[in-house]
């Protein structure tokens, strides 16, 4: 795409801080949010660890709950007034000529699990079956935001987050509205956990992407928001330049070991931006830590790249946000952008895959101007984003 789209403004909270200042000064001193749960109640033959929200966190949302079991809801109404907030700071803001985009794979799910757990927790509450479907919980939110645009919600695996980014931009392309409000979130439920210890693929320790003692991943619990716009009155803001998402066809779990999906969606979004792979100076990768995804980025990056720029993955740091990931993590890459700091791969220590990359195990003082975020999903979706600043 020849345009491009500014994050005007944002909010973000995980298991790190509940604003990017907060978030970034825990990455700078090497803290990780990934602790044993403290909410949940897991089998004992499930890791009972994650990047879950800290108590005084919590407390930042409870007063946005519904009820006791709405913590999607209310995590999401934190970050919708945040956001918010952060446009009526920099510039105007006019709900009538914005949207919303949501992303999520599990939505109001604790509701869900209280319905199942509790068969008198509905009987005089506003819940129902559905409260689970992300595009309930996408009304809502756009009525207490007081959108008046076109919402949407968009649910696809992991990769969700690019999938909603890239929805955002077709509806600014479109000039169905001026500025688009793209709100990731997820939160911890014991159902998640067992489905992926269904699936042997959550870590015992907390997850070490790329790293030959890998084990699975670690899940983790937050969002994120971004504003995005074409017309800005300030130019020193970091930019999406170029969108991809393809479909490996291959497995529902998992991913094409060749890397099929991945290479053709870092080819298009190279050759549709018309920039050369010589041009881009970081990749922020899905690196999940599972032994199956960690190994296919390594082969898609290295077809495509013939000398790795830097690699790291961000989920050491708060563990995979599932839904919220593409969002939160493409926030941080802005910083990253502004910032000229790449930050290691947390957990890393030992290559583990195949080939050269990149993988920094301290943090890198960087003066490039480029970088790709990448994230895949369950169904074999791959989303990647390029991104830009020229401050």
């Amino acid at each position: 795409m020849k345009e491009k789209f500014f994050i005007k403004a944002s909010s973000i909270i995980s298991s790190l801080g509940d604003s990017m200042e907060s978030v970034w000064q825990a990455m700078e001193k090497g803290e990780s949010g990934i602790r044993p749960l403290r909410r949940l109640s897991l089998k004992k033959e499930i890791p009972s660890i994650g990047g879950e929200l800290p108590e005084e966190l919590e407390k930042r949302i409870e007063p946005y709950f519904e009820n006791p079991y709405s913590r999607a809801y209310g995590m999401g109404r934190f970050l919708m007034e945040k956001v918010i907030e952060d446009a009526k700071k920099k510039d105007a803001y006019n709900p009538k000529e914005t949207g919303l985009v949501l992303s999520s794979t599990k939505a109001e799910l604790d509701e869900l699990e209280a319905m199942w757990q509790d068969p008198d927790f509905s009987k005089n509450r506003n819940v129902y079956p559905n409260r689970w479907n992300p595009y309930i919980l996408a009304r809502d939110l756009a009525r207490a935001g007081q959108i008046q645009g076109p919402v949407l919600a968009v649910s696809a695996a992991c990769a969700s987050g690019i999938a909603a980014i890239v929805q955002a931009i077709f509806l600014l392309q479109r000039k169905m509205v001026k500025e688009v409000i793209v709100l990731g979130l997820d939160i911890l439920a014991s159902f998640i956990y067992e489905g992926f210890h269904s699936l042997s693929a959550l870590s015992p320790f907390p997850c070490r992407p790329y790293d030959k003692s890998r084990q699975g991943l670690t899940l983790g619990e937050g969002g994120a928001a971004l504003l995005l716009s074409q017309k800005i009155s300030e130019s020193s803001l970091p930019y999406l330049w170029g969108m991809a998402i393809t479909n490996d066809s291959t497995h529902i779990t998992a991913p094409s070991k060749e890397g099929k999906g991945l290479i053709l969606a870092l080819q298009r979004l190279l050759e549709e931006s018309q920039k050369s792979w010589k041009e881009i100076g970081y990749i922020n990768g899905h690196g999940t830590g599972t032994i199956y995804n960690d190994a296919m980025e390594a082969v898609a990056i290295q077809k495509v790249f013939p000398s790795s720029p830097w690699v790291s993955s961000l989920k050491g740091f708060f563990g995979h946000t599932l839904g919220a990931a593409g969002v939160l993590e493409t926030l941080l890459c802005s910083e990253i952008l502004r910032r000229k700091r790449i930050p290691p791969s947390m957990g890393f220590q030992e290559m583990g895959v195949s080939g050269n990359l990149k993988i920094p195990k301290d943090w890198i003082e960087w003066d490039g101007k480029n970088l790709i975020t990448i994230k895949a999903g369950f169904g074999g979706v791959n989303g990647v984003l390029g991104m830009a600043y020229e401050g």
